[in-house]
């Protein structure tokens, strides 16, 4: 009768390794799905922001129609009416782009607020009749 404890021992070694092996290249292809997932999620609340602007510029709201008015006087304005969740991440800018008398030609660039994530800004360009 012959002994196998070493062969028992090298077997369980060497699966240990390979599992290993698969776990080493497994993470790091994970780690970055989840972060390209985390990057488009990010970006689809920023052109969901900018829609939303755009959309309540259109409006008939006095407080939008007042903003529209101020652009009479100054090139751009930081929109600070966002949600409370939203502000904290993103910031938005709204810069009249021409000297229109019949449309307020306008650019909404939305941008994030996180320097480590490489998101670019969600520009959009509306025109408004006056």
């Amino acid at each position: 009768m012959k002994s196998s404890k070493g062969y028992v021992f090298l077997e369980v070694v060497l699966g240990i390794a390979l599992l290993g092996l698969v776990v080493v290249t497994a993470l790091p292809l994970l780690n970055y799905s989840y972060r390209g997932y985390e990057r488009i999620i990010s970006r689809v609340e920023m052109t969901y922001i900018g829609e939303k602007l755009s959309e309540e510029l259109r409006s008939d709201n006095i407080y939008f129609k007042s903003l529209l008015e101020n652009f009479k006087d100054v090139e751009e304005v930081e929109y600070f009416e966002l949600e409370e969740e939203d502000l904290q991440k993103y910031g938005c800018k709204i810069i009249n782009m021409g000297d229109n008398e019949y449309l307020w030609e306008l650019k909404i660039i939305v941008y994030s607020k996180n320097s480590e994530e490489k998101i670019p800004n969600v520009e959009l360009e509306i025109n408004i009749p006056k």
